[in-house]
């Protein structure tokens, strides 16, 4: 396991404290959703050693530690030099492991893995609420290893991110595979969250 790997979960115990408003004299509590944002490496190194099919299994782990949790949805987007969203905001119950089946089905390993367009898909499916990304992937992004960018032109985006919406948006990052792990660690940091080395994850810790 990483140094970077936190013992702390990766969701909230409980959807967040509710917040208080006056509407016309009267008090009114208003629950805050908790919306988590699955972001799927789907480059063509995720076909090797099965990582893709590892990466949907550790999706599935997470929907099952979520599901009994109130005002939860998830989204999940898949990105390689693109990205895709195969589903928004859907709530958390059975039907939403059929929507991952149905996502596991149409991945096909392709291209290379751009991290700006995982972060581009998190910016596209941040809501009201508070909002946990998880970025799932495999290695050191193309923009730093092909295209030989520094690593700042990511951790930017999660940067502004962050100064927009504060602790409504966290980033947390899980490694496949053996690889540098040291982009997604810093990624994790800059976003409030943390790094999970795929091997050490489990129900108890989610």
């Amino acid at each position: 396991m990483s140094s970077c790997d936190d013992e702390t979960g990766m969701f909230p115990p409980a959807a967040p404290p509710p917040k208080r408003r006056r509407q016309g004299g009267a008090e009114e509590v208003v629950l805050q959703r908790v919306h988590v944002i699955f972001l799927l490496d789907n480059s063509g190194s995720m076909e090797l050693e099965n990582r893709i099919s590892h990466a949907f299994d550790a999706v599935k782990l997470f929907f099952d530690a979520l599901l009994g949790m109130s005002d939860v949805v998830c989204s999940l987007a898949t990105f390689d030099d693109t990205y895709r969203v195969c589903f928004r905001m859907r709530n958390v119950n059975g039907n939403l492991r059929a929507l991952l089946e149905e996502a596991r089905q149409s991945t096909v390993p392709r291209g290379t893995g751009r991290y700006l367009q995982a972060l581009e898909a998190l910016q596209s499916l941040v809501s009201p609420g508070l909002n946990i990304g998880i970025l799932l992937s495999d290695g050191e992004p193309t923009e730093m290893i092909w295209e030989h960018r520094d690593p700042s032109c990511i951790e930017s985006v999660i940067r502004r991110l962050r100064e927009r919406f504060g602790n409504m948006c966290i980033l947390h990052t899980v490694g496949f595979g053996d690889f540098n792990a040291t982009c997604l660690q810093n990624l994790a940091i800059v976003g409030g969250g943390t790094f999970h080395n795929s091997s050490a994850i489990d129900g108890g810790k989610l």
